[in-house]
């Protein structure tokens, strides 16, 4: 395009230096020196490879299912066959169907439902189900969602994770872990829970419980194996915004619990004597 509008390489080398355009990623540039937005990434990643198709967490970002942060500052793109490298561009070659596939001006991207599949059956496991447990606990994914991709990529990368997924929704569950502590409250014979449950107050949701006993006003919390411990003395921000819903949820007159992976795999007559107590002294509290 640059040499069409008879600026010759050397010519736009020399615009680069002077800060009057900035390479995007691929051959594509853009006018000035600023940071360019994830679209005019996309834009220069299709003109650079007519073929390609953006896909995987860059595609999440252009759907709304993931936020900017997660951006890490490349380009995906699916491509049918092996390129040179080229600067901040991240190529794939798994498989894409016709139909998987929407435009978007210069842009093409794979759709909604292709992308939230890839980005949960490929992810790490730290990333795909922390997608999963912040869209579910948004109401933006079901079961049915997940078992829709199933049934459509039974022969591709990333089914047993997304079967995985799928039960542990059914379950009310948002992660492995969390599939866990329901097992372990089905074998103790707890009764009247439900999981992932919103708390309103004042037609406000104020909290997603990991488990609620309602009638008793109990929330269970299931920090798992990767909660960062406080060092120190000093909080995450994450830490920070617990203790405030934490608070807010005691001010409201439920008692929160916070578990540990720890305490469920290596203490779990503890754990259990702890819930037999509170639903106990909750019980009294209401009668």
């Amino acid at each position: 395009m640059a040499a069409a509008a008879g600026i010759p390489r050397v010519g736009l080398t020399r615009m680069r230096r002077a800060g009057l355009v900035s390479r995007v990623c691929g051959l594509g540039h853009v006018a000035g020196s600023g940071r360019p937005t994830i679209e005019q990434r996309a834009v220069a990643a299709c003109l650079t490879w007519p073929d390609a198709v953006v896909c995987e967490r860059t595609a999440a970002i252009l759907h709304g299912l993931l936020g900017a942060e997660h951006d890490d500052g490349l380009t995906h793109v699916l491509v049918p066959n092996g390129r040179r490298p080229f600067r901040g561009l991240a190529t794939h070659y798994w498989s894409v169907r016709p139909t998987e596939v929407e435009r978007r001006g210069a842009i093409a991207l794979t759709d909604g439902l292709t992308t939230l599949a890839d980005c949960l059956g490929r992810f790490d496991d730290v990333d795909a189900w922390g997608l999963l447990a912040w869209l579910a606990t948004r109401d933006r994914i079901t079961a049915d969602d997940v078992e829709a991709q199933i049934a459509e990529r039974y022969h591709l990368y990333g089914v047993p994770r997304l079967r995985s997924m799928a039960a542990a929704l059914r379950r009310g569950a948002v992660s492995a872990a969390e599939v866990e502590l329901h097992e372990f409250l089905d074998r103790c014979g707890f009764t009247g829970w439900a999981g992932n449950q919103k708390i309103w107050h004042a037609g406000t949701i104020v909290a997603n419980a990991d488990v609620l006993f309602a009638e008793e006003r109990l929330v269970l919390e299931f920090d798992g194996r990767l909660a960062h411990p406080r060092e120190r003395g000093r909080t995450t921000p994450r830490q920070r915004r617990d203790d405030q819903r934490d608070r807010l949820l005691r001010a409201l007159g439920y008692r929160v619990i916070r578990i540990r992976w720890e305490q469920l795999v290596f203490r779990p007559d503890l754990l259990r004597r702890l819930i037999e107590y509170a639903l106990s002294a909750a019980r009294e509290a209401v009668g």
